[in-house]
């Protein structure tokens, strides 16, 4: 996480999801309805007594990009076993296991209260589990294992444009001396130059030499010390790797006007979207019952907000969809968080050039 592109990277993924409202919704005759029940309190706004849902999100997926497996403990009322609460467990704590009948079962250090570890065995139902890339479905590829070359080169990189601007970035001259310099001599005379002349804040001071030694000015080519390109292309490398458009991590250099939208069209349907069907049917399996998901109970993220472009865009396409009969006004002033108007509101318009294929009547 200390360098820089990784760190943005999970950054941008966890809180942009975790910005979004996770929905409760159930299928009926007349269309889907929205649920604002105990699940949905859970979801999205507090799973425990001590995290608000943003945080939790954020931990799941934070773990989940680093390690390839986010964990959280369903904890249960006793008599209905309706899911109560929801304990994040960073990943380095749990371990997977697959019992002989293939169910998994999860083997965790949760803390004590004297802050301590104690170990508990929690059962695939209690347990909601965010997988990664995976070849078996039990364990995950370890991202920062597959990202470790990549990671060290950027380390390199940053490592070396450090020492190389900390040392005034090129010696800038040759000082010749008619004799031999030897042994402590030398050694001192090396350390007095280093301490008086080499580093940021040190050039251009006069040099004062001494036993007809004498100064010869050089210059380095200016690709000597530049470092941009190798860490640029890092950055590029790792934001590749994570699936991310480079200007959602403030690289600008390939994006433009024109194609700024298109790239974050990219980054709903290329990387978000992935991760979001991901929490939804883990979080649909796991904590919804059974009877509930026959009877059309689901969860599905809200992606409005992010799909939302400039105003007239908005403006215009509403128009649109209001003229040709399948916007009303209420689920028009809904997308741009308004309160109803009441029924008059949910009148839906048809135009009146428009007549049934086949020659019926014009409507």
């Amino acid at each position: 996480m200390r360098v820089v592109a990784c760190y943005a990277c999970v950054r941008v993924i966890s809180e942009q999801i975790a910005t979004l409202p996770l929905r409760v919704y159930q299928k009926t005759d007349e269309g889907r309805v929205r649920l604002e029940d105990d699940l949905y309190r859970l979801l999205n706004a507090e799973p425990n007594p001590y995290m608000t849902a943003y945080n939790m999100w954020r931990v799941l997926l934070v773990n989940l990009l680093l390690t390839g497996h986010a964990y959280c403990e369903v904890e249960r009322a006793p008599r209905t076993a309706e899911p109560v609460a929801l304990w994040p467990i960073p990943s380095k704590y749990v371990e997977k296991r697959r019992r002989a009948s293939g169910e998994p079962v999860y083997i965790a250090r949760v803390p004590e209260p004297d802050g301590g570890l104690r170990t508990v065995q929690i059962t695939h139902g209690n347990m909601l589990e965010l997988l990664g890339l995976s070849p078996d479905g039990l364990a995950a590829y370890r991202p920062l294992e597959l990202l470790a070359e990549s990671l060290g080169l950027a380390k390199q990189a940053a490592a070396y444009s450090q020492e190389y601007y900390a040392n005034g970035s090129h010696p800038s001259g040759i000082i010749t001396y008619p004799g031999t310099l030897r042994g402590e001599k030398r050694e001192d005379f090396r350390e007095e130059l280093r301490k008086t002349y080499s580093g940021l804040g040190k050039r251009h001071r006069v040099m004062l030499l001494e036993e007809g030694m004498t100064y010869l000015r050089i210059s380095a080519p200016m690709t000597d010390g530049q470092t941009v390109e190798t860490r640029d292309a890092q950055v590029v490398e790792i934001a590749r790797f994570f699936n991310v458009p480079p200007h959602k991590i403030m690289d600008m250099s390939r994006a433009t006007w024109g194609n700024i939208e298109e790239l974050n069209l990219s980054w709903i349907n290329d990387t978000l979207m992935p991760y979001l069907v991901n929490i939804q049917q883990a979080v649909g399996q796991t904590l919804l019952f059974a009877h509930q998901r026959r009877e059309g109970v689901y969860v599905e993220y809200d992606i409005n907000a992010l799909l939302r472009g400039r105003i007239g865009d908005r403006y215009a396409a509403y128009a649109q969809g209001r003229q040709w009969g399948f916007l009303s006004t209420n689920e028009i002033r809904a997308r741009e968080n308004l309160p109803d108007i009441g029924p008059a509101g949910d009148v839906y318009l048809t135009p009146l050039n428009m007549s049934e294929v086949g020659g019926g009547e014009q409507q």
